[in-house]
Order: structure tokens, then C-alpha cells, then sequence
């Protein structure tokens, strides 16, 4: 990870090798007026003042309203920052309570928050979305994930640029360390708010960060290195998972008075197995099958069912999503309803 020394060099160093910004972009920059964000858009448009990036960048700040006057004043330090930056500014109020209950969980607030920014994307023109999350977010995540169980997609943590939308939502500060930020922010005097949602127990991500990742360090010190660096590690072998797999999705068609799927098994036979399983999964979903809803064993089941080929064999999903085996071939559908049945 990169040290707090040049960090602004450094940034710039990282954008021209990665090139998850193209130059002349227009960027919508998520701040909150918390230390990373603010490192984020002081980063940004720091590389940005000389005369190679030439982005557009836009501030944007998602009001949640859930801590009274300290949300206004977070508001209002932002405005005042964009000012300050000299780069346009745009707000959306939210109201959490009313959409998700009088309990918020982590969740609920990140997909409203995402919501939020691709609107104010979508109306400022802009191609992309930049937030802040940094390396001990990515190893909280990582960890968080495999507390919930997880596989390796799961374990390859947060992308650094992926779609959304018609957008791309890019986070470049995934390989430097939270400390190296606020280092950052200390150099060029530069101050922040401060959230105390951020240290309330009550959220797992905020348990992780403040009771057990300090406790792994006991073992291993380097260990937010060491998540970052197995989320690194699985993303490069989900990429070659997925390569697989598209090479197999390929042969999948589709009847065109059922709507069943039908795909093949002698091309998944040399495949891995974890390829296997994701073109399986893959299908269900698209017969109709809930993503959520697909256990792990149960899949594992239908990829030896599928390697074995296990004639006749009829394993159901969520939604009523039926796979068969029969012959050299897999057939996954939904149940006709009654009243597409023909009538006689």
C-alpha cells in the first residue's frame, strides 16, 4: 500500500496506470464530508489541475436525515467545500425512515445512497460515479462477507470500476489505507466531518472494524494487507471462472414455445467445477429463479448430478425453476401456469 508521502503523485500515478477514468470524463464525486470522501474530491481535483485529465467534476452529497442538525451541517460543510473548489454542487434529501422502517440497516441506506447519486449522474450528464471507499474498506468487506459465508465472487470484495446503470461506478482509492488519507488531509490542511453513526456498535461493519479486526491483528498485524491482497487473488480467479463460463453459456439455447433452457453436457464435462456451477446458476436465474435463493449445496448438488449424468434426475429451485436430466442434455424451466396450458 502506498505511504501518505506524495500521496497526491502517487493518486496520479495510480490513475494513469489503472485508467479507470478516461480524460475529459465527466465524474460525479459522492462526498459526505467525512475524511474519505473529502480526500477523494480534494485527490481528484488536485491531479486535476494540470493539464492532462481535464475532467468535469461535480460534487454530489446524499442527505439521509437520520442525525438531525449534524446531517444539515455535513450538508453544508460539503456546499461549502464545492464552493471553495470552485466545482458545481448537487444534494438529494432523503427520508430512510419512511422507506425502510424505523430501524436502518446498512443495507437499505447504501442501495438508497447509490439510488440517489445515479439520479443526480443521470441529470448532470455524467459517465461516472466516483466513491471513496479505500483498502481497510475493502478488507472489512472481504471479512464481513466471509463472516455471512461466501464464495470467491464474494471474496474478491469491491471492484474498482464496475457498471451501473448506463454508468460506471469507479472507486479509486481501493489500494490506499485510511490512514494515508487523513495523513493527506493533515498535510494540505484540510478538514472533514466527522460521523458518529461510523463507531455505533449496533452495525457489523462498524463491529468488525473496532473489535474484531483489531483482535486478528494480535495474530497477524499485517492483516488488512492480507485481506486486500485475498480479495485481489479472487477477483483474478472469479475473472477466470467467468471467462469459462461464458465460453459455456454460449452453447445455452432456448425453446421458443416452452421458454425452457437447454444446454449440452459434454462441453461441462472437462469444465471446472466452479465454472459449471455458474453457468447452472446462470440459467436458473434466467428461467426464473431468485439469485438469493440459490443455495450453495444445492447447487453443488445439480454441477455432480450434471458431471455424472445422472439421467432423470429433477432437482427444484426457487420459484418452482425445475433442472432435468435427460439424455446428453440439461433442461432447467419454470412450470407452465394453468392458463398457458393449451386448452383441448
Amino acid at each position: 500500500m502506498p505511504q501518505p508521502r506524495g500521496l497526491l503523485q502517487q493518486f496520479d500515478q495510480m490513475l494513469h496506470h489503472r485508467r479507470i477514468l478516461p480524460r475529459q470524463a465527466r465524474i460525479l464525486v459522492g462526498c459526505s464530508g467525512g475524511a474519505d470522501s473529502v480526500a477523494l474530491l480534494r485527490l481528484l481535483h488536485g491531479v486535476n489541475q494540470g493539464s492532462f485529465w481535464q475532467w468535469q467534476l461535480i460534487v454530489a452529497h446524499v442527505n439521509h436525515n437520520l442525525r438531525g442538525l449534524e446531517s444539515n451541517a455535513d450538508q453544508a460543510f460539503t456546499r461549502q467545500l464545492a464552493r471553495q473548489l470552485h466545482l458545481p454542487f448537487r444534494v438529494k434529501n432523503l427520508q430512510l425512515k419512511s422507506i425502510s422502517g424505523p430501524k436502518i440497516s446498512e443495507n437499505a441506506a447504501r442501495k438508497a445512497r447509490l439510488a440517489a447519486l445515479g439520479r443526480m449522474a443521470t441529470a448532470a450528464r455524467c459517465s461516472y460515479i466516483a466513491l471513496a471507499h479505500h483498502a481497510d474498506d475493502q478488507a472489512e468487506t472481504v471479512l464481513m462477507r466471509l463472516i455471512r459465508g461466501t464464495g470467491v465472487r464474494g471474496m474478491a470484495g469491491m471492484a474498482t470500476s464496475r457498471p451501473l446503470g448506463t454508468m460506471r461506478l469507479v472507486r479509486p482509492l481501493l489500494s490506499f489505507p485510511r490512514q494515508a488519507l487523513r495523513e493527506y488531509l493533515e498535510a494540505v490542511g484540510q478538514p472533514w466531518q466527522t460521523d458518529r453513526t461510523n463507531i455505533d456498535r449496533q452495525f457489523l461493519r462498524n463491529r468488525i472494524r473496532h473489535e474484531l479486526i483489531p483482535l486478528l491483528a494480535d495474530y497477524q498485524p499485517n492483516i488488512r494487507r492480507t485481506l486486500v491482497r485475498l480479495a485481489e487473488n479472487a477477483r483474478i480467479a472469479d475473472q477466470a471462472i467467468t471467462k469459462e463460463a461464458n465460453r459455456l453459456i454460449a452453447f445455452v439455447t432456448q425453446q421458443r414455445h416452452t421458454g425452457a433452457y437447454r444446454l449440452a453436457i459434454p462441453p461441462l464435462i472437462g469444465s471446472s467445477i466452479a465454472a459449471v456451477a455458474m453457468v447452472l446458476r446462470h440459467i436458473i436465474i434466467a428461467a426464473g429463479g431468485r439469485a438469493d435463493q440459490i443455495h450453495h449445496n444445492q447447487l453443488l448438488a445439480a454441477v455432480r448430478a450434471v458431471r455424472r449424468r445422472a439421467v432423470g434426475t429433477s432437482l427444484q429451485f426457487s420459484r418452482g425453476v425445475v433442472l432435468t436430466i435427460h439424455g446428453d442434455e440439461i433442461t432447467v424451466r419454470r412450470p407452465r401456469a394453468r392458463s398457458d396450458r393449451p386448452h383441448r
